[in-house]
């Protein structure tokens, strides 16, 4: 025979053991508590609400903390332990230009100079005019208070008392203004802006981007300066002041040339008179030393570069030439070791040790076999369109950004030095394909195949 609960309650909310509890005769709330392992660390201590049961009905009653001993819990008793509120009653905060910004005690009567010396006192680079006070209203609603820093900190002006939850900020002067750089530009290594210092000379700026490249001249270094005082009324106001000067090539320190920049200041190094960087391009396919070979001279044009390569080889393709231009900043040839060398690291990473250059090399020449099929796909699909599709125009950005430039490699070599026997730019490559003997017929045919070229065969026949 298992006997039945007499009187049993729940406890609930901020306390170590939440639990359902069997309570008897003479046993008070407190005991409850205790058998709950007490309060939580975050429990609201001086009150606990219960939920009741009455003969009709549910109630809620407050017990205070000094009646816990004395309650006596009643079967069906709920109670509810909150916790204490999300709120401070003596902090105040205090940020920016001081030495140990954050939070602090609000204690009685403490000012806002006690505050700052609090905080271990202002920085050197405190803004001394103004600061401000963000305060809570009565209804909860936000005020600002400015004040006078330096007056503060003097006392010539009166002290202010603190309240809870005030935040008091002090600006640094580099807060209030924009950031002092400089700007080096053009033939020097490490071309960046850099941060302004006071008495900064054009000597030290340029030693900060690393010094004078190889090619760089020490003479006609130009300084552009904002404009202050400029006639807005003009047409032909200034817009900025520009100074040319000459430094000493190994930038030694001469007192009495020493040009002195100012925030902002844009400085640009000029390359030498005469100075010109190898410029290479690239011949693949069908000639007898294809590579990659340096321009020898400003007017060199495609028919020398096929005459140096040795000319074309017996199965050469001439109509079906053709020549990529990326440009000067795409080129093949710069940094092209560099940027061989990340890759690989980062495929080693992903694939292991196994993954070598060659595989790069590889992977390269498919990626780029495959760009090259899609823009004349691109520009296949262009001809045959009927009129102007308005809602294909990432396809025309990539037809108008394609670097290839159409050549007849038949007619450059039969007059060479005519106009449309292009000059050489660096990063140039052209391929001369190899003679083809088949035409390839695919898409909606029922046998899609390659079929044996034959001169004089119409299209209408390849598709029979």
């Amino acid at each position: 025979n298992v006997p039945v609960y007499e009187n049993r309650v729940e406890l609930v909310g901020e306390i170590k053991n939440p639990a359902i509890f069997e309570t008897l005769k003479g046993e008070t709330f407190q005991d409850v508590l205790d058998f709950a392992g007490g309060f939580s660390n975050v429990a609201y201590q001086s009150a606990v609400k219960v939920f009741q049961n009455t003969a009709r009905e549910r109630k809620i009653t407050d017990i205070f903390a000094a009646d816990f001993g004395k309650y006596m819990p009643k079967n069906g008793d709920k109670f509810f332990v909150e916790p204490i509120l999300d709120r401070f009653e003596n902090r105040v905060e205090i940020s920016g230009a001081v030495f140990r910004p954050g939070y602090f005690e609000l204690e009685k009567g403490m000012t806002l100079k006690q505050l700052i010396q609090k905080a271990d006192g202002l920085k050197e680079d405190a803004f001394m005019n103004r600061g401000y006070i963000s305060r809570l209203n009565p209804d909860n609603t936000m005020a600002l208070e400015p004040f006078d820093v330096a007056a503060i900190m003097s006392g010539s002006q009166q002290d202010i008392l603190l309240k809870r939850e005030d935040r008091i900020t002090i600006s640094s002067i580099f807060d209030l203004r924009d950031e002092y750089k400089v700007t080096v530009q053009g033939e020097v290594r490490q071309p960046d802006q850099f941060r302004y210092a006071e008495n900064m000379s054009i000597e030290d700026a340029i030693q900060m981007a690393g010094g004078f490249k190889e090619g760089a001249s020490p003479n006609r270094i130009e300084i552009s300066r904002r404009v202050s005082n400029s006639d807005v009324q003009s047409v032909a106001a200034s817009t900025a002041n520009v100074f040319t000067i000459n430094i000493d090539k190994n930038l030694k320190l001469l007192a009495d040339t020493t040009f002195i920049l100012q925030p902002f200041d844009i400085v640009s190094v000029r390359s030498a008179e005469g100075y010109v960087v190898q410029k290479q391009v690239k011949i693949e396919g069908e000639v007898l030393y294809p590579g990659t070979y340096t321009i020898k001279s400003k007017d060199e044009r495609i028919s020398d570069l096929v005459k140096r390569a040795g000319g074309l080889t017996a199965l050469a393709y001439t109509d079906g030439a053709s020549l990529k231009r990326p440009g000067k900043d795409t080129s093949l040839f710069k940094s092209q070791k560099d940027s061989l060398q990340k890759e690989l690291q980062l495929k080693r990473a992903q694939y292991g040790i196994a993954f070598s250059e060659s595989d790069i090399v590889n992977d390269r020449a498919t990626l780029e076999k495959k760009q090259e099929e899609k823009a004349r796909i691109q520009n296949l699909q262009r001809l045959t369109q009927s009129g102007v599709d308005t809602t294909s125009f990432s396809k025309q950005a990539g037809i108008i950004a394609s670097d290839l430039v159409g050549i007849d490699l038949t007619k450059i070599l039969k007059s060479p030095g005519e106009r449309y026997d292009l000059l050489l730019e660096d990063g140039d490559i052209i391929k001369v394909p190899k003679q083809l003997q088949t035409v390839r017929v695919s898409g909606e045919v029922l046998n899609p195949n390659n079929i044996v070229y034959k001169s004089g065969k119409s299209f209408k026949n390849y598709i029979n």
